[in-house]
C-alpha cells in the first residue's frame, strides 16, 4: 500500500521547482496537477496514497505579475475526513459547495478502480488536493475506506476463499493506512474538519484519536529528524508540526422536523429564539467536549494533544436541509412517488407517463442559496491568514506555538513528514512506532491475541501430561488432535490460526526433541522399541547440533519360539526387521547345533558372473541376445510338439519316464498322466488347460531350468525380495528361504507313534496315511511287484492288491505342520480339521487326499486355546515316501493374501524337487514373504487371512527317479 507514496513527493518537488523561479503559484499548480490546462476543472484522480493538486481558476499571461510578493505571503492548510454518505455521495461534493464548482468528483461505487503495474489493485486510501488562489488556503480531502466507492472497491478485490483470519487482516491493513495518512494531516494542517453522515457524535473516534496521540509522541523524535535539513523555527523542529491543529465537525444531515419552519428563522434571524439546528449544535459541542475531556484526549498542556477545539467559537456546524446533498436518482424516484399517487382516474392511467423532471429543474451541486458553511469555515480560517492563531488554551496555559508558512515551505516540509508516515525507513524504533499504531487500532486482534495465549499452555499441557518417553508419530497425531481440540474450545479470535500454528508447531518440537520413537516397522508388522536412532551400517548424517543419534540395531523384544529346519530342535526368534535374517540367519545357527550333517536340497540362488571387459561384454550380449531370440522360436516348436504327443500319449512305449498327477493316481487312466518330455505338470487350473493345448508356454520351461544350477549371471543384481510370480523373469534371489532337508530312512517315523518332535501337541502329531492306488491294465501294472513280494493291505498290515476292487497301491505319509507364536505345534488333516489322534488308538483315521487335491490354509487356529487362539502359520511340511518305482515330487507354491498378491515359489518354472524313495523329508516354509513390493504382513487380529493358502499341487507322482 505504501509503493505509490513517491509520486505525491514527486508533484510536491515538481511544485517547489517552479517556486523557486519565482512563477505564479496558481499557474504552478495548474501546470502540475491538471491533466489539460483548458480541460475542466476537476482533476483526474490519482490512487495508492498521491495528493492531487487543484486550482479553481486558470493560468492567464499577466499571472506573473506580482509573483514575488504572493510566494512569500502565508497560507492555512485545511484537512478534510470522515464518513460519506450512502450511494455515491462523498465528503468532497461537500467541499465543493466552498468553491462554488465541482472540484471533487463524486465516485460511482460501481467504477472499476486501476491496477498497479504488477495485477494488484491500487491503494483504498489517498489525498487529493486543491489549492484556493483567492482564499490562500489549501485543502487536502482523505479518500478512504469509510466513503462508499472506496468501500465496494475493497469488496470486489477481496481475495476469494480466505479464512476468517486472513479477510480480518485484510481490513485493518487498510484501516491502518488510513489512520497513518490521517496522523499525516494532523501534522501538516491548521485545521481539521470531520464530516459524518448524521448529526450525532461517533465514539470511535475516541480510540482512534487516543492512538493517534500516543503514535505522535513517539514518532516526535523521527519528525524533529526529518526537518532539521530545513530552514525552520526551533520549535517547529522540536514539535515537528506547524501547530496544535483546531478540529471541526460538520454534520451533513439531520432528522430535525421543525428545521425549515420560516417563522423559526425570522425567530432566529432577530435573536428572539434559536433554531432547532442551532440547539442542536450547541448540544453536540458540549458533548463531544465532555468527552474528550473525560477521556484526557484534550487537556491543559496543548503542545501535547493531538489537536484543539475553540473555546469561544462553533466548532459543531449542521448543514440546513437547503444545502443538503441530494442524490439525483432519489429526487427522480421521489417525484414519479408523487405522480404515481395523483394519479387516480382510469383515463389518467392510459395515458402515456412524461416525467416532469428536466435537466434544468434537476438539484446541481453549485446552488447558492445561502452558504453558512463558506462563513464557518471561514471564521476559523481567517485567523491562520491574519496570522492572529488560535487561543484555545484552558484555564491560562502556555499557548502553543504557531506557524504561518508559505506554499514552497509548506511543500518542502510535507515531503519530508510523507515519507514519515507512509513510506518509512529501516529505523527499528520507527517501525515499531507505526506497528503500535497498527495494533492499537485492532482491538479484536488484540483480545484474541490476550485470549489464545491464555489457553496455548493449557493446550500444551495436555498434549504433555500423557506423554511417554518416546512414541510413535501415530500417538503424536492423536494427541496433537487432543491439544488442538482443547485450544478451539476456548481461542476465539482473528488470532485463532496463528496460535494454532504455534501450538502444532511447540507440540512438534516437544516430540522430537528426544521423543521421537523409530518409525520403522517388523516384517510382521511391530514398530521399533529404540529411540529414533541409526544402523550400524548407515553413513553418517548432517544433523543439528542439539540431536544426538545412536547407532543400534531394530529391535521390539517380541520373540516367539520356533524350531529349526527339521523340527528337531527349537529357538526364541526375535521380531525380524530383515529378510534374511527372518529366513535363513535364525535357521542357520540352529542348524549348527542340530541338522547341519543331514542332507539338503539346495534352491538357486543368485551368483554374480566374474567381471569382464567392456568389449567382451557388448560382444557377449548380442550373441546372448540372438541366441534367445532363436531360442523363442524353439521353444515355441517345442510346446506345439509337447501338446501333440500329450493328445496321442496312449499309443507311447517306453512309460519309464512318465508322471503322474495326483488325480491320475487316484484313479484315472496311468496313461493320461504320461510327459514323453519329463517336465511335471502340478496340479492346478492352469494344469487342465496345458493338457488341452490353450497354454502351450507353460510346458515348455527349458530357458528357466536352464538356471536350476544358480547361475543367473545375465542379470547384475539379484533379487530384491523372494522368487514370486512378479519376479522377473531369470532373476533370482541372494539366497533361498526355503529348505528341504532329509531327516533319514522312511522307517524313522512310526504311525502308531507320531513324529518324535518336542512342543507339538499330544493329539496332533500324526501324519496323514497317503495311498497311491495303481489301476489294473495301467502302465504301472508291469512295474509292479509280485503278490509273493508285497504285503497285504488287509488288517494285519501290509501291501498289496485290493481283492474287493482289484486294483494295487503305495502308501506315503504327508502332514503339514503350523507353528503358533506359543510355540505350539500341530498338524492339520485338511483345510479346515486338525488331527486329533487319541493315545492308543494306533493312527489317525483321515486320509491325506484333502492335502493333496486341497488348497491348505496358511493361517489357522491353534487349539490350545478355546477363546481367542493365536494363529498358528504353516511352517513345514513332512512326506514320508514309498519304496520305488514310484517316487513323490514336491513343487510348493503359496499364495500369503488375497489377490492380487503375488505367488511365491523356491524353483522357477514348473519343475518342482524329486524325493528319494523309503525317506523321510521335510520342507521347511518362509517365515516371512516378501515381493519387491514389500512384505505381506500376517494377519494381526486372530483372524485367518481370506485367500492365504498352500495351493494345490504341492505333491505330484512321477516314475523318474531323482538325480543323485
Amino acid at each position: 500500500m505504501d509503493d505509490l507514496g513517491p509520486s505525491f513527493i514527486h508533484q510536491l518537488r515538481f511544485v517547489k521547482f517552479f517556486l523557486d523561479q519565482r512563477i505564479d503559484v496558481t499557474c504552478l499548480l495548474v501546470s502540475a496537477f491538471q491533466v489539460h490546462p483548458t480541460s475542466s476543472p476537476a482533476a483526474t484522480r490519482v490512487a495508492g496514497g498521491e495528493v492531487q493538486g487543484r486550482a479553481v481558476d486558470k493560468c492567464s499571461s499577466s499571472g506573473t505579475a506580482g509573483a514575488t510578493g504572493k510566494n512569500l505571503d502565508n497560507i492555512c492548510v485545511i484537512g478534510v475526513f470522515g464518513k460519506g454518505a450512502s450511494g455515491s455521495q462523498s465528503k468532497g461534493l461537500l467541499l465543493n459547495k466552498l468553491f462554488d464548482s465541482n472540484v471533487f468528483e463524486s465516485q460511482n461505487i460501481f467504477q472499476h478502480f486501476p491496477k498497479n503495474p504488477d495485477g494488484s489493485p491500487t491503494d483504498s486510501c489517498h489525498v487529493e488536493s486543491h489549492y484556493d488562489k483567492a482564499n490562500r488556503t489549501l485543502y487536502l480531502h482523505l479518500v478512504s475506506v469509510y466513503d462508499a466507492s472506496q468501500l465496494a472497491h475493497l469488496c470486489r478485490n477481496l481475495p476469494q476463499h480466505s479464512s476468517p483470519a486472513e479477510c480480518h487482516a485484510y481490513w485493518k491493513g487498510h484501516e491502518g493506512h488510513h489512520a497513518r495518512l490521517m496522523l499525516f494531516l494532523f501534522t501538516v494542517c491548521h485545521i481539521l474538519i470531520v464530516f459524518h453522515p448524521r448529526a450525532v457524535f461517533d465514539t470511535s473516534y475516541v480510540k482512534l484519536f487516543r492512538a493517534l496521540q500516543a503514535t505522535r509522541e513517539k514518532l516526535t523524535p523521527h519528525l524533529s529528524a526529518s526537518l532539521k535539513s530545513h530552514s525552520l523555527s526551533r520549535q517547529w523542529q522540536t514539535s515537528g508540526r506547524m501547530c496544535t491543529p483546531r478540529l471541526l465537525f460538520i454534520c451533513q444531515q439531520n432528522d430535525l422536523t421543525r428545521y425549515s419552519n420560516p417563522d423559526e428563522k425570522g425567530n432566529e434571524a432577530k435573536g428572539k429564539k434559536k433554531s432547532p439546528r442551532k440547539v442542536l449544535q450547541l448540544h453536540l459541542e458540549d458533548q463531544i467536549y465532555r468527552i474528550f475531556r473525560k477521556t484526557h484526549i484534550l487537556t491543559n498542556n496543548m503542545s501535547h494533544c493531538l489537536f484543539s477545539i475553540p473555546l469561544n467559537q462553533g466548532f459543531v456546524h449542521i448543514l440546513n436541509r437547503d444545502n443538503e446533498l441530494k442524490d439525483p436518482v432519489h429526487e427522480l424516484i421521489k417525484s414519479y412517488q408523487i405522480i404515481s399517487e395523483t394519479r387516480g382516474s382510469p383515463r389518467d392511467e392510459s395515458r402515456p407517463f412524461v416525467m416532469p423532471i428536466t435537466v434544468d429543474s434537476m438539484p446541481s451541486l453549485t446552488e447558492k442559496n445561502k452558504d453558512t458553511l463558506r462563513s464557518f469555515v471561514d471564521q476559523h480560517a481567517n485567523l491562520i491568514l491574519a496570522k492572529k492563531g488560535f487561543d484555545d488554551s484552558f484555564r491560562g496555559a502556555t499557548i502553543a506555538h504557531f506557524e504561518y508558512p508559505t506554499l514552497k515551505t509548506w511543500i518542502d516540509v510535507a515531503t519530508s513528514l510523507y515519507d514519515v508516515f507512509v513510506n518509512p525507513s529501516d529505523d527499528p524504533k520507527q517501525t515499531a512506532s507505526l506497528a503500535y499504531l497498527q495494533t492499537t487500532l485492532d482491538q479484536d486482534l488484540r483480545f484474541s491475541e490476550m485470549r489464545c495465549k491464555k489457553i496455548l499452555p493449557m493446550a500444551n499441557r495436555m498434549y504433555q501430561e500423557t506423554a511417554s518417553s518416546h512414541y510413535t508419530s501415530t500417538v503424536h497425531r492423536n494427541k496433537l488432535m487432543q491439544a488442538m481440540h482443547t485450544y478451539s474450545q476456548h481461542a476465539r479470535g482473528p488470532a485463532y490460526e496463528t496460535f494454532a500454528l504455534q501450538l502444532q508447531e511447540e507440540c512438534e518440537r516437544f516430540w522430537q526433541s528426544g521423543r521421537q520413537l523409530c518409525e520403522v516397522v517388523s516384517l510382521t508388522g511391530h514398530h521399533c522399541i529404540h529411540k529414533l536412532h541409526l544402523l550400524p551400517t548407515d553413513p553418517e548424517l548432517d544433523m543439528p547440533k542439539d540431536v544426538v543419534l545412536t547407532r543400534t540395531p531394530h529391535t521390539n523384544n517380541n520373540q516367539t519360539p520356533c524350531a529349526c529346519n527339521c523340527g528337531r530342535s527349537s529357538g526364541t526368534r526375535e521380531d525380524p526387521f530383515d529378510l534374511k535374517v527372518a529366513n535363513l540367519d535364525f535357521f542357520e545357527e540352529l542348524e549348527e547345533k542340530c541338522c547341519k550333517d543331514l542332507r539338503h536340497i539346495k534352491f538357486p540362488v543368485y551368483i554374480p558372473s566374474p567381471s569382464r571387459r567392456p568389449s567382451e561384454v557388448t560382444r557377449e550380449e548380442e550373441e546372448e541376445a540372438q541366441e534367445s531370440r532363436g531360442k523363442d522360436d524353439d521353444d515355441d516348436d517345442l510346446s506345439m510338439k509337447a501338446v501333440e504327443k500329450i493328445k496321442f500319449s496312449t499309443d507311447m512305449k517306453g512309460s519309464e519316464s512318465g508322471i503322474m498327477t495326483p488325480d491320475h493316481s487316484l484313479g484315472q487312466s496311468a496313461a493320461d498322466g504320461f510327459l514323453p518330455t519329463g517336465q511335471a505338470i502340478p496340479h492346478t487350473a492352469e494344469s487342465s488347460d496345458v493338457l488341452s493345448g490353450e497354454h502351450q508356454d507353460d510346458v515348455s520351461t527349458k530357458e528357466e531350468t536352464d538356471d536350476v544350477d544358480g547361475s543367473g549371471s545375465q542379470f547384475s543384481s539379484p533379487l530384491q525380495g523372494m522368487l514370486c510370480s512378479t519376479s522377473p523373469r531369470g532373476m533370482l534371489p541372494a539366497f533361498s528361504s526355503w529348505s528341504l532337508i532329509c531327516l533319514g530312512p522312511s522307517s524313522l517315523y512310526h504311525p502308531s507313534k507320531g513324529l518324535d518332535q518336542r512342543s507339538f501337541l499330544r493329539e496332533s502329531k500324526h501324519l496323514l496315511p497317503w495311498d497311491i492306488p495303481i489301476p489294473k491294465g495301467a502302465v504301472l501294472d508291469s512295474h509292479w511287484p509280485s503278490p509273493s513280494e508285497t504285503v497285504s493291505t488287509s488288517k494285519k498290515g501290509g501291501r498289496g492288491r485290493d481283492k474287493k476292487d482289484g486294483s494295487d497301491g503305495l502308501r506315503a505319509y504327508i502332514g503339514n505342520e503350523y507353528e503358533c507364536p506359543r510355540g505350539h505345534r500341530f498338524i492339520c488333516s485338511g483345510p479346515d480339521k486338525v488331527v486329533k489322534v487319541p493315545s492308543g488308538s494306533g493312527g489317525p483315521k483321515e486320509s491325506g487326499n484333502k492335502l493333496v487335491t486341497s488348497d491348505v490354509p496358511l493361517y489357522f487356529p491353534c487349539p490350545c486355546r478355546s477363546n481367542k487362539p493365536p494363529l498358528g502359520q504353516l511352517i513345514r511340511t513332512f512326506v514320508v515316501t514309498p519304496p520305488g518305482p514310484v517316487f513323490i515330487k514336491l513343487n510348493p507354491k503359496v499364495r500369503p493374501g488375497p489377490h492380487p498378491t503375488p505367488i511365491f515359489y523356491p524353483l522357477p518354472g514348473e519343475v518342482g524337487v524329486t524325493l528319494s524313495a523309503s525317506s523321510m523329508w521335510v520342507l521347511r516354509y518362509p517365515f516371512v514373504y516378501m515381493s519387491e513390493a514389500g512384505a505381506v504382513m500376517p494377519p494381526t487380529d486372530n483372524q485367518p487371512t481370506p485367500g492365504a493358502k498352500l495351493l494345490k499341487g504341492l505333491f505330484l507322482v512321477t516314475l523318474q527317479p531323482p538325480q543323485s
